[in-house]
C-alpha cells in the first residue's frame, strides 16, 4: 500500500526541484530550447505561465504555442501550498519543437509581492528516508476515523520535523487532511489536501472541490 500511495509527502520531497532563491520566474528561459525563443516568444509564453499561475486549480494543463515557430509547451501546476505565510505552487514545464519534447522543468514558484518567483521550499531539506517515515505517518492519520486527529514526527539528527491533521471526513472514504513541514533552518510550508482510499485500500490524493 505505501508504495502505492500517491500522497503530497512523496511528491513534494522526491522530485528534485531546481534550488533557486530569489530568481526571477523566467531566469531558465536563457538555457537551452529556451535560448531559441525570440522576445516576443518569451512575452507570450511569460503571460501563459502568469495565467496559470494565477488562475489554473491543481493538475490542469495550459498549452502554450508560439503564432511564429514551432516551439510549443505545456504548464502543470502540481500542488499548491503555504510556504512562511507565502502562496506558492509546485510546477512542471515541458517545452517541445516541432512536436518535440526537448526539456522538462519542475520549480517551486511563490507569489512576493505580487510577481511569481522560484523559490527554495523546505521540503528540500528532508532526505528521502524521512519521505518514508512521513509515509508512514499519513497513512497511520488517513486510517483514523475521527477528524481534528494529529500525528507530530520530528528528526532529532536533522532537525525536520511535520504535523500532520485530519480536518474532515467526507463520503466515500474520504479524508482533508492539513500537512505542516518545518526544516531545520525554520522554514515551514503548509497545505491542505484531500485523500480517497482505492478500491484496493490504497489512498489517493484527489482534487477537492472547496
Amino acid at each position: 500500500m505505501k508504495r502505492r500511495i500517491l500522497n503530497v509527502v512523496a511528491i513534494a520531497l522526491t522530485m528534485g526541484f531546481a534550488q533557486v532563491s530569489s530568481a526571477g520566474v523566467l531566469d531558465f528561459l536563457y538555457d537551452s530550447i529556451l535560448a531559441k525563443f525570440s522576445p516576443e516568444e518569451i512575452v507570450s509564453f511569460k503571460a501563459a505561465i502568469n495565467k496559470s499561475l494565477n488562475t489554473a486549480p491543481d493538475k490542469k494543463v495550459i498549452t502554450w504555442h508560439s503564432d511564429t515557430s514551432l516551439l510549443s509547451g505545456k504548464i502543470l501546476p502540481k500542488l499548491s501550498y503555504s510556504n512562511d505565510g507565502v502562496p506558492c505552487r509546485r510546477t512542471l514545464f515541458l517545452l517541445s519543437e516541432n512536436g518535440q519534447r526537448k526539456a522538462h522543468y519542475r520549480f517551486d514558484i511563490c507569489q512576493v509581492d505580487a510577481e511569481w518567483q522560484v523559490m527554495q521550499s523546505p521540503v528540500s531539506k528532508f532526505e528521502k528516508a524521512e519521505v518514508v517515515a512521513l509515509q508512514d505517518v499519513l497513512v497511520s492519520v488517513l486510517n483514523q476515523t475521527d477528524f481534528n486527529q494529529s500525528k507530530a514526527w520530528s528528526n532529532g539528527k536533522s532537525g525536520n520535523s511535520a504535523t500532520i491533521t485530519t480536518l474532515t471526513t467526507e463520503k466515500n472514504s474520504c479524508r482533508e487532511v492539513a500537512i505542516n513541514l518545518t526544516a531545520s533552518n525554520s522554514r515551514s510550508s503548509s497545505g491542505t489536501y484531500l485523500f480517497c482510499r482505492e478500491n484496493d485500500g490504497s489512498w489517493k490524493r484527489q482534487l477537492s472541490e472547496k
